[in-house]
């Protein structure tokens, strides 16, 4: 499963965001998505999971959920801005 909407965000990346860990393991196994796939920006799930919509700590059940999946860290420049957290 690879469909993204128009800025390239899939339905794991907006699993992760929400915290759905029962939808982040059904969309990896059952639906064979791609835990490193990239929005517009590079971001992949995991950057969203510790970059949008609170502090780390609170998500990081779901970090651990993604890293066992097999997301990897990497660093990417992909923001438009002068202040990228992906840098």
């Amino acid at each position: 499963m690879e469909a993204g909407d128009k800025t390239g965000e899939t339905p794991l990346h907006r699993a992760a965001v929400f915290d759905k860990a029962a939808a982040i393991r059904c969309l990896v196994s059952e639906c064979k998505a791609n835990v490193e796939a990239g929005d517009e920006y590079g971001r992949t799930p995991l950057h969203r999971v510790d970059f949008v919509g609170g502090a780390y700590c609170e998500r990081w059940r779901t970090n651990r959920l993604l890293r066992k999946l097999g997301a990897k860290t990497r660093r990417v420049g992909c923001c438009r801005s002068l202040i990228c957290p992906f840098t």
